[in-house]
């Protein structure tokens, strides 16, 4: 192995620089290097300072614009209808309806005109059969 690495170093054509620079390059390289630092930067103009902003919206549009197909085609896309707030109460558990049901699917005779429901019959109903989240919550949508 040394007496390869010998040999390379005594070749004489292994000595030679295998590289060359064309001729008067460093004559012409202070010129051209002068004349790219005095030149002109270039103006920019509205569509070179808009064009990344567009770009940037449209890509968001694109993507927006295929999630929705998607969704779309799969139809995954659900409407949401407007329900009452006292019929969406009703409808997802906050007030137990047993009493309410008795007193309006009930014989109309059986009822008399005297027979109402008093407040205090009322909230104490409230108290005994909702906790104090579902009576905060009643509260804030009453408001």
């Amino acid at each position: 192995m040394k007496e390869e690495q010998n040999n390379i170093l005594e070749n004489p054509g292994m000595r030679e620089n295998p590289f060359s620079v064309p001729e008067g390059y460093f004559s012409k390289l202070e010129n051209d290097i002068h004349i790219l630092i005095t030149s002109k930067k270039e103006e920019k103009s509205v569509w070179k300072i808009l064009k990344p902003t567009f770009a940037l919206a449209f890509t968001f549009i694109i993507i927006y614009g295929i999630g929705y197909g998607v969704i779309s085609l799969t139809n995954n896309v659900k409407t949401i209808k407007e329900v009452p707030t006292d019929m969406a109460i009703i409808e997802s558990g906050y007030i137990n309806t047993n009493f309410i049901d008795y007193y309006e699917n009930s014989d109309s005779s059986l009822i008399s005109e005297e027979e109402t429901l008093d407040e205090e019959e009322i909230v104490s109903y409230l108290l005994n059969h909702l906790s104090s989240t579902d009576l905060a919550y009643l509260y804030a949508s009453l408001e």
